[in-house]
């Protein structure tokens, strides 16, 4: 199957409002700005290599303290605590969707690109059951920023994922 539309590759997202002070839309405007930045990451952002390592062979930021490490859903609270002004997080992370952070663009394009597609069996695929034709149906459906809104809602709106996923079928006619 092709992909979906959605690329979910690491994003470094920093509030809205210190981005539109300091003109900031990517990483390579975070390196050249006058920012002391404060990272907050997942330890799997900090151990994988196309991760924090991309992140710093490729931007070089300017830090005043070793990365803090935090569980996932901690990613952008770090951020509203203080704690932290920029944020390794995903390109499909629900906080994306609220208008109160932004994602930097990766203009060096350091960051795997992961896009999303579907893997299925194949006996499964050949009984003519019509499983085929409705997964092939989900292709290029998605966006990264509609898929930003249904992760808010499961994420932060604790509506269950099958009801997000229903309402988005329906929404679409599918």
């Amino acid at each position: 199957f092709p992909s979906l539309g959605i690329n979910n590759k690491y994003a470094m997202a920093i509030p809205a409002k210190l981005a539109a002070e300091k003109n900031i839309r990517t990483l390579s405007d975070a390196v050249s700005s006058d920012v002391s930045w404060r990272v907050s990451a997942t330890q799997e952002f900090m151990g994988r290599r196309e991760g924090y390592a991309a992140l710093m062979s490729n931007y070089q930021l300017d830090m005043v303290k070793a990365p803090v490490t935090v569980e996932p859903e901690r990613i952008y609270v770090s951020m509203d605590d203080g704690i932290t002004n920029i944020a390794a997080g995903n390109e499909t992370d629900g906080m994306l969707s609220t208008g109160k952070y932004v994602a930097l663009g990766d203009d060096k394009d350091a960051f795997t690109h992961w896009q999303a597609c579907i893997v299925a069996r194949m006996d499964l695929m050949e009984k003519g059951n019509g499983l085929k034709p409705a997964l092939a149906s989900l292709s290029a459906k998605f966006t990264n920023t509609e898929m930003r809104k249904l992760c808010f809602q499961v994420d932060a709106e604790s509506v269950p994922a099958a009801v997000v996923a229903r309402d988005w079928l329906k929404s679409k006619s599918l």
